[in-house]
């Protein structure tokens, strides 16, 4: 997801400033935007997402990135989605699992075909998953995945949110670094 900054009095700021000085300011302005985004994240996601991963664990799945003067890049480090364990109200039921992604929506089934169950397992990297099996033998499983924080985050409620706390950190952030850098280059 990238998100464009609309920061007001960008445009005033390039004019009356030298451009090495606009360029420090604007990037660093920017990469405290990402913070602030990156903080942002996982309190959108988990406010309409019904997911049981902690903040810690979300934001270790994305990274910023500042592409250009006026735009910030918020990506998720994998695509692969989120296992299915990790939403609330995951549970076994008699015909397979049931669990809810969104808040307030109703709850979805997964079952199995021909006889053959989803099971709950770990595998030896630690991941906890619901699997199926493909045929009568031990191998091959099917894996199940819900949406990846990726896309998550591209969700149009979610990717606003973030944006509006980019947008208020990034006019705060702009006049404070241009302020530090004019002064830093008048003493000198």
């Amino acid at each position: 997801m990238i998100i464009q900054v609309k920061a007001v009095g960008l445009d005033n700021m390039r004019k009356f400033t030298n451009p090495e000085t606009y360029r420090k300011a604007a990037r660093r302005s920017l990469q405290r935007a990402g913070t602030a985004a990156m903080a942002e994240a996982p309190r959108a996601i988990k406010a309409v997402y019904n997911i049981r991963l902690s903040a810690t664990e979300i934001k270790a799945r994305l990274r910023t990135r500042v592409e250009t003067a006026t735009s910030l890049r918020l990506s998720a480090k994998a695509e692969r989605g989120v296992s299915l364990t990790k939403y609330y109200g995951a549970r076994r039921n008699k015909v397979g699992f049931s669990f809810r992604i969104k808040k307030g929506a109703p709850l979805s089934y997964l079952k199995g075909e021909n006889k053959r169950r989803p099971f709950l397992g770990k595998m030896s990297s630690g991941y906890e998953g619901i699997f199926v099996r493909t045929s009568k033998a031990r191998l091959p499983i099917k894996t199940f995945y819900g949406a990846g924080l990726g896309q998550l985050i591209r969700k149009r409620t979610v990717a606003d949110r973030i944006q509006r706390r980019v947008d208020e950190v990034l006019c705060k952030e702009l006049e404070r670094n241009w302020i530090y850098y004019h002064a830093r280059k008048s003493a000198a």
